[in-house]
C-alpha cells in the first residue's frame, strides 16, 4: 500500500511540473522567472538537446520554439513537436507564452499546442499590466491606446494586422470564439466558471479575456481546475498563474565592474532608443554603433572597423552595443526579414568576441532575435533564470562554454520597460544587490 502511495505521488509531481512554450527569446524570459520558486531557478533550453542534460528535472522549464518571424504553417509544425516533447518529458501543464502585442503567429502556435496536447479550450489573455499592456473590449491597448495606433503597429518585421484579438483567431478557429468582456471577469467567481463551463460544452473553443490589472489575470488563473484547459498569454497572465507576487528571497550578486557589463541592443523600438538615449544621458558609456549597411555590403570590413575601436575606450565604462538601423526594403516598402537575420547573427558574433576579449561578467540583452543570437554564439545550452531585476525584467545566469565561464545575463523585450530601465539594470548589477534570490555563487 505505501508503495503504490509513493507511485501515486510521484505521477502527481510529475504531472504537477510546468512547462512554457514561447515564440521568441526575451518572451521566455519574461515569463519563466515568475515560475521561480525558492532557490530554485527556471531553466530556459536553448535546444531541445538540453534537456538530457540538466539532470533532475525541474518544476518548470521553457522552451524557445524561436517562431515569431517564420510562416504560419511552419510556426504550427514546430510548437506540435514543441508540446509532444514536454509530453514526452512529462510535463502536462502546460502554459503558452504569446506576444502581449500579438505579432508572430499567436493562434497556429496555439492550435498546435492544443492539437498536441489533446486541450478542449484556450484562455487567451495577452495582458501584461506591469508594461501597461491591457485588453479592454477584445483590443489591445498599450498605455490605453488602441495598438493600431501606436508604433508597435508597424512593427518593421512581424507588423500587426489587426488590434482586435478575435480578427487574428478567426482564420484558425472561425466560429469557436467568445470574448470574456472585463464585467464578465469581474463578476462572482462561480459566475466566471460557469459562463466558461457551458460555453465549452457549446463548443467554444477559444475564449479572448479583457484584462487591465493582475486581479483580473488571477480571476482567470483561478479556472484552472476546469478539465482540458490551456492557458495563453504574456508576461502577466504567468504571473497570475504562477501566483509569484512576493514570492523570491534576496540575491546579492558579486560587485560586477562597470567596464565588465555589456549592453547589446537589437530592438529597433521606440522604447529601447529611448531607454539608450537615457542610459547615455546619465552615465559615461562607451557607445559603439554598428552601422547595418556595412554589415550587408561588407561585415568583416565592419566587424574589423568595430573591433579596433575596442582598443580606444575608456577602461572604466560599460560598453553600448547597438545598430543605427535596419536597411534594404523589398518593392512592396516592407524591410526585409532576411537583413534582420543577418543583423542579428552579426551583433551575436560580435558580443561573443567582446565579451571574451573585455572580460564581461554581465550581459544585457534586448531583441528576441539577437538575445538568442548571442547565446547561440555563447554556446550555451541552458539558461538559469532567477528573479525579475526591475519589473518586467529578468535577471539569471549561464556557463559559456566559448568563453569559459559564467555570465550573468539580463533579458529585455524590446518594448518593454520604463526609459529608464537599462539605467536602473546598471546601477542595481554594479551596486552587487539585486533585490531578488538567493543562489549558487
Amino acid at each position: 500500500m505505501k508503495i503504490w502511495h509513493n507511485i501515486c505521488l510521484i505521477i502527481s509531481n510529475m504531472y504537477s511540473k510546468w512547462a512554457i512554450i514561447a515564440d521568441d527569446f526575451t518572451g521566455a524570459g519574461d515569463s519563466a522567472v515568475h515560475f521561480v520558486s525558492q532557490g530554485d531557478p527556471v531553466l530556459l533550453l536553448v535546444n531541445k538537446n538540453a534537456f538530457k542534460e540538466i539532470g533532475d528535472k525541474p518544476e518548470t522549464i521553457v522552451l524557445n520554439t524561436d517562431t515569431r518571424f517564420l510562416d504560419r504553417d511552419t510556426a504550427y509544425r514546430k510548437v506540435f513537436e514543441a508540446t509532444c516533447n514536454l509530453y514526452s518529458w512529462g510535463y502536462r501543464n502546460i502554459f503558452k507564452k504569446i506576444d502581449s502585442t500579438l505579432r508572430g503567429n499567436p493562434a497556429d502556435e496555439i492550435a498546435a499546442v492544443m492539437d498536441a496536447g489533446g486541450f478542449k479550450f484556450v484562455i487567451v489573455a495577452p495582458s501584461a499590466p506591469k508594461n501597461r499592456r491591457t485588453v479592454v473590449d477584445g483590443i489591445c491597448m498599450i498605455n490605453g491606446v488602441p495598438l493600431h495606433k501606436t508604433t508597435i503597429a508597424n512593427d518593421p518585421f512581424t507588423p500587426i494586422t489587426s488590434d482586435k484579438i478575435s480578427d487574428i483567431f478567426q482564420i484558425r478557429f472561425s466560429q469557436s470564439i467568445k470574448e470574456l468582456p472585463l464585467s464578465c471577469i469581474r463578476s462572482k467567481k462561480d459566475n466566471l466558471f460557469e459562463i466558461v463551463k457551458n460555453e465549452v460544452t457549446r463548443g467554444t473553443r477559444v475564449f479572448i479575456s479583457d484584462a487591465e490589472s493582475i486581479e483580473d489575470l488571477k480571476k482567470l488563473s483561478s479556472l484552472s481546475s476546469l478539465e482540458g484547459i490551456l492557458f495563453a498569454g504574456s508576461s502577466g497572465l504567468a504571473e497570475a498563474l504562477a501566483g509569484s507576487v512576493n514570492h523570491f528571497s534576496s540575491m546579492h550578486t558579486p560587485v560586477i565592474p562597470l567596464n565588465q557589463i555589456l549592453f547589446t541592443i537589437g530592438s529597433l523600438s521606440e522604447q529601447s532608443q529611448l531607454q539608450c538615449k537615457n542610459l547615455l544621458d546619465n552615465e559615461e558609456i562607451n557607445e559603439i554603433i554598428v552601422e547595418a549597411s556595412n554589415i550587408v555590403i561588407d561585415p568583416q570590413k565592419e566587424r574589423d572597423r568595430i573591433l579596433r575601436k575596442l582598443d580606444y575606450l575608456s577602461q572604466k565604462c560599460p560598453i553600448l552595443l547597438r545598430t543605427d538601423a535596419i536597411i534594404n526594403k523589398t518593392n512592396s516598402g516592407s524591410i526585409d526579414k532576411n537583413i534582420g537575420a543577418i543583423v542579428s547573427q552579426f551583433l551575436g558574433d560580435l558580443s561573443r568576441e567582446i565579451i571574451q576579449r573585455c572580460n564581461i561578467k554581465l550581459l544585457f540583452a534586448s531583441g528576441g532575435d539577437t538575445a538568442s543570437q548571442i547565446i547561440k554564439y555563447l554556446d550555451t545550452d541552458v539558461i538559469r533564470f532567477v528573479s525579475e531585476i526591475i519589473p518586467g525584467i529578468p535577471f539569471g545566469y549561464f556557463n559559456s562554454p566559448a568563453v569559459g565561464r559564467r555570465i550573468y545575463f539580463i533579458s529585455k523585450s524590446g518594448g518593454f520597460g520604463e526609459e529608464d530601465a537599462m539605467l536602473q539594470c546598471l546601477r542595481l548589477v554594479s551596486s552587487g544587490t539585486v533585490n531578488e534570490w538567493q543562489g549558487e555563487q
